[in-house]
């Protein structure tokens, strides 16, 4: 559009909740749980202790796993904005027919395309 000077793009991306982002948190907990249980269980019996440690090694496996599943395919909502310019010369019912203003930062504005 003339009179309008895009400034920059700012690329906002959400993670929403799916399936790796609770599996993370479920695997958070049970292995906050037996950190908990091998930390008492000094007086309980002669081996748990270690057994307790091996499975929340293994959780903390999990969980790892978990979150890089989570980061890759936990995007849901991607946004795109734009920082921009305006001149004088641009008529701010024909700039609303093409933009939606987010908010104003002096003499910028950010701004989303009309869908």
């Amino acid at each position: 559009m003339d009179g309008v000077l895009v400034l920059d793009t700012i690329v906002k991306a959400n993670i929403g909740w799916n399936f790796f982002s609770i599996g993370f948190i479920v695997c958070f907990c049970i292995a906050a749980v037996l950190v908990i249980l091998a930390a008492f269980s000094d007086y309980a019996c002669w081996g748990c202790e270690t057994l307790i440690g091996f499975i929340a090694l293994i959780m903390a496996g999990i969980m790892v796993i978990m979150l890089v599943l989570m980061l890759i395919f936990g995007y849901t909502d991607v946004t795109t904005q734009y920082r921009v310019m305006i001149d004088d010369t641009v008529k701010m019912s024909e700039f609303l027919q093409h933009y939606t203003i987010i908010r104003q930062e002096g003499l910028t504005y950010i701004v989303e395309l009309v869908p």
